[in-house]
């Protein structure tokens, strides 16, 4: 997406956006100028931006230090619902997935799964 569509996917305006890429709040865009490119990374860290302005974090050093934690978590969880049976959850996944999609799809691969095991 280019930077009038970042705008409007978030709200922001683009002389923020700028400032928040030459503080390292934001990732630099891909490209340069005006073929700079941009996608859910930057989307996800200025909603994360927005997010901690709203809670009351009114430094950008305070913002900064709090993306800066938050990185250092893991970005992956895994669940084991049973034996055998592994499901990794990364952690900007969930903002972009429907869950009951999500849901289905593993039915599906269960059921798939199963068929398969009982011709064997």
């Amino acid at each position: 997406m280019n930077m009038r569509e970042l705008e409007e996917a978030t709200g922001q305006p683009a002389r923020l956006i700028r400032y928040l890429i030459s503080e390292e709040v934001v990732p630099p865009p891909e490209g340069q100028t005006r073929s700079a490119s941009y996608d859910d990374r930057h989307v996800a860290a200025l909603r994360r931006y927005a997010e901690l302005k709203g809670k009351g974090y009114g430094s950008l050093e305070a913002i900064k230090a709090e993306i800066a934690a938050a990185a250092a978590e893991p970005r992956v969880t895994i669940l084991h619902p049973a034996e055998g049976i592994e499901i990794r959850i990364e952690a900007d996944a969930m903002a972009r997935l429907d869950v009951e999609s999500v849901v289905e799809g593993i039915r599906a691969a269960f059921a798939a799964h199963a068929a398969k095991t009982s011709q064997e």
